[in-house]
């Protein structure tokens, strides 16, 4: 390995966590834009084109997810967890949960009231971004999964992935049987934890073992052939629903795109294969724009500022009226903006800030340790 290889990252991972926060951007688009929650309940002569396109672009969110999963158990299986890096993260995502609120309490006269404060001020807890909070849960228990598979046979290893992926990805997909969720508004779903999990240990899984496979052919083949049976099960059931005007059969499309379809993870892991298999390189743009993927989530996921994009600002399902062509240039242009967007307001206003409170509860830690040393020579 060259030295310019030890000291930056792979760029062709970079590029795809990239992809797979577009995707996640895509995917809020359908379903709070045009309003895809139940995609079927909406479909009709005059917009089923544009509903099945939109239901074709919401399983894009669920493969980010698991990208950015797969990623981060690839780079951690064999590494040590740093807190600091850990605590850096909480910082970010408070601080921009905290001042996101605060710019709305000013300029859009948001009302104060227990739960937009709370919310903002204890963003893990209250789950301002339901990603970030099982995340962060996943890390804080991955040196434990480390442990646990350092002591595993490959054979054993391979016997637990089977055993999660039946029962937290292949029996949720065709039925309503999901280990640990739970459908209370506010409580913490270890079903999401549980996946995450699973999804970490297969990134874990393809780093010690990946020279015993065929990576590039088994990653297309996993493409492939998830897509296939993603969109043949959409228009299967959109046209039963169509010409039936039976709207039972939603439940039945929308499988695949559901939290933990083992179709959209198996997505997921091909996706990852092909891009770990692209010869390693440096671009400096690549890196430098991936460093701002999670504050694009933070920013457009922010639960004040999703309906205003979304909602206000962009108003996707009033394209649906649109051709076809003109309804998904549509969507990927505002996708594009919202990104863009969110990229720029990170670089130009979000890392200062992270960087100011960072080296303000700095300057506390400094300051309580002196004063708990002061007292202990006392």
């Amino acid at each position: 390995m060259n030295k310019l290889a030890k000291e930056s990252r792979n760029s062709s991972l970079e590029l795809l966590r990239i992809i797979a926060m577009f995707l996640i951007v895509l995917h809020h688009f359908v379903m709070y834009g045009v309003g895809l929650s139940n995609p079927i309940t909406s479909l009709t002569d005059n917009n089923s084109i544009n509903m099945i396109a939109a239901q074709f672009m919401v399983i894009g969110g669920k493969i980010g997810v698991s990208i950015f999963v797969l990623i981060t158990g690839y780079f951690s299986i064999k590494t040590k967890y740093k807190m600091s890096k850990l605590f850096h993260l909480y910082i970010q995502l408070w601080s921009y949960s905290v001042i996101i609120f605060l710019l709305f309490v000013v300029f859009m006269h948001v009302k104060i009231d227990l739960i937009n404060f709370c919310t903002s001020f204890l963003p893990v807890v209250f789950q301002q971004w339901w990603f970030l909070t099982v995340f962060i849960f996943l890390m804080i228990i991955s040196p434990f999964i480390n442990i646990l598979v350092e002591n595993l046979s490959k054979e054993q290893f391979f016997h637990l992935l089977i055993f999660l992926m039946v029962t937290m990805s292949i029996v949720p997909t065709f039925s309503n049987i999901i280990v640990g969720k739970t459908y209370k508004q506010g409580s913490i779903d270890l079903s999401q934890t549980l996946f995450f999990i699973l999804v970490y240990l297969i990134g874990g899984f393809i780093r010690l073992y990946k020279d015993d496979f065929q990576l590039r052919k088994i990653g297309l083949f996993l493409i492939f052939v998830n897509l296939f049976f993603s969109y043949s099960s959409i228009l299967f059931f959109d046209f039963i629903n169509l010409h039936t005007k039976n709207n039972t059969y939603a439940i039945y499309a929308t499988m695949p795109s559901s939290e933990h379809s083992v179709f959209l993870l198996g997505i997921s892991v091909g996706l990852f294969l092909v891009f770990l298999t692209i010869k390693p390189f440096h671009n400096s743009v690549i890196n430098f724009i991936s460093k701002s993927m999670l504050s694009v989530y933070m920013i457009s996921e922010h639960s004040l500022v999703r309906p205003l994009i979304w909602m206000n600002l962009f108003k996707p399902v009033q394209k649906l009226g649109y051709s076809p062509l003109h309804f998904i240039v549509y969507a990927f242009a505002t996708v594009l903006v919202v990104f863009v967007t969110c990229t720029i307001i990170d670089v130009v206003l979000g890392k200062p800030i992270v960087k100011i409170v960072s080296w303000f509860i700095s300057q506390v830690r400094k300051l309580l340790k002196n004063i708990s040393t002061d007292r202990i020579v006392e």
